[in-house]
C-alpha cells in the first residue's frame, strides 16, 4: 500500500483518490473514516478533550490500516506523528511536499477544524515547521506544489513500481 502523508491541504484525500480510480485499487482516508464511524469527535466537547479522544481514535486506525496490503492511504496529517512507526515498515510512505503559500492558498476557504480564519497563515506556517522533519522520514518525497492530478498520479504509480529507495522531486 501507498501511504501519502503531509500537512492538512497539501492534497492527500485528493491524490489518493484519483491514484485509487486511475489503478482500481482501494482508496483509505482516515480522517474520512473516522467522520464515518464516530461522527463529528471534534465536536462540542471542550478542545483539549476533543482533540486528545480524536488522536486516540486515529492511532487506533492508524494500527488497523496498517495491516491492509494493497490500496492507497491518504493519512490526516497529525497521525504520521504517532503512526509512522509500523508504516514505515510495511507500506511505501510518500511525503506530499507543498510551498507555504500554496497550503494557505487552499486552506482559506475551508473548513478545517484545527485552523482559525484570524490568524490561518501563522498557524500553517507553525504546523509546517513542527512536522516537516518528520514527514521527510517517508521514503520518498514528492513536491505537490501546482503540479496537476494526472502527473502526480503517474509518478506515484512509477514511485510504487520502484520501492522505497530515494527521494524523488517532480519538475
Amino acid at each position: 500500500m501507498i501511504v501519502l502523508v503531509g500537512m492538512p491541504g497539501c492534497g492527500k484525500s485528493s491524490l489518493a483518490r484519483a491514484y485509487a480510480a486511475a489503478k482500481g485499487v482501494p482508496r483509505y482516508d482516515t480522517d474520512e473514516l473516522l467522520r464515518e464511524r464516530h461522527g463529528d469527535i471534534l465536536g462540542p466537547a471542550p478542545a483539549r478533550r476533543r482533540w486528545q479522544e480524536f488522536r486516540r481514535r486515529e492511532a487506533a486506525l492508524v494500527d488497523e490500516l496498517a495491516s491492509v496490503p494493497k490500496g492507497v492511504l491518504a493519512l490526516g496529517g497529525g497521525a504520521w506523528e504517532g503512526g509512522r512507526h509500523v508504516l514505515l515498515q510495511t507500506h511505501l510512505c510518500v511525503y506530499l511536499e507543498c510551498e507555504l503559500a500554496v497550503l494557505i492558498g487552499r486552506l482559506k476557504n475551508g473548513d478545517r477544524v484545527m485552523f482559525s480564519a484570524a490568524s490561518l497563515e501563522r498557524q500553517v506556517e507553525d504546523l509546517l515547521n513542527q512536522r516537516e522533519e518528520i514527514y521527510r522520514l517517508a521514503h520518498r518525497t514528492i513536491d505537490v506544489s501546482q503540479k496537476p492530478l494526472t502527473g502526480l498520479v503517474a509518478q506515484l504509480s512509477i514511485l510504487q513500481e520502484d520501492g522505497r529507495s530515494a527521494t524523488v522531486r517532480i519538475a
